[in-house]
């Protein structure tokens, strides 16, 4: 049995934090040109790929860390579920009830003030928060007051 997470993009606009569902500015890591499937289709999305990377799990709130990835020092631990989270999160959340653990949030911010040289061990964790991070980039040069990616992870 494996470790999965569920996320969300936010972003703030005139004081009110939204669930980002038009502005498909993260890479699918899944996109295949002739692909039968739908999820395959689409070359950009609203949010990051959800793929299960436990060294990334661990960058985000030290979770699946089991002393296999003592070098990697994460953003956070669990911060819990944002007081002024989206609708949809909270039920996301509320949907999952105790099925959801290691609830938190990631701000661009963290990612900026992380130091970078702990993840050239990684290479596939630097290459997904590097995604994220232009993904959050992106959403500020459209205009967005804010952005965060809301989390939380399965058994």
């Amino acid at each position: 049995m494996g470790c999965d997470i569920h996320l969300l993009i936010e972003v703030k606009e005139q004081g009110e934090w939204k669930v980002n569902t038009k502005k498909k500015v993260f890479p699918n890591t899944s996109y295949k040109l002739n692909s039968e499937y739908s999820f395959e289709k689409e070359r950009m999305m609203v949010a990051p790929a959800d793929d299960r990377n436990y060294d990334y799990f661990t960058f985000l709130a030290n979770v699946r860390n089991r002393g296999d990835r003592e070098n990697i020092k994460p953003i956070d631990y669990p911060r819990g579920v944002p007081e002024d989270a989206t609708d949809k999160w909270k039920a996301i959340v509320y949907d999952w009830d105790c099925d959801m653990h290691s609830h938190s949030y990631i701000k661009l911010e963290d990612i900026e003030n992380y130091d970078w040289s702990i993840l050239e061990l990684f290479p596939y964790c630097k290459e997904q928060v590097e995604i994220l991070k232009e993904g959050m980039l992106l959403l500020y040069d459209i205009g967005y007051e804010d952005v965060r990616m809301v989390f939380g992870f399965d058994n």
